[in-house]
């Protein structure tokens, strides 16, 4: 739940400060879903 957060965030937070997305915020977003969902499944 708290590793979509950064996720959203770095999706949202240009819409509204009208800044561009940047890309390394998306793929760390991304890895950190991949390993928390991962870590949950392995238990």
């Amino acid at each position: 739940m708290f590793s979509t957060g950064a996720f959203f965030a770095s999706i949202i937070e240009p819409i509204f400060y009208k800044r561009k997305i940047i890309g390394y915020e998306m793929v760390f977003g991304v890895l950190v879903i991949t390993g928390v969902s991962s870590s949950l499944k392995a238990k």
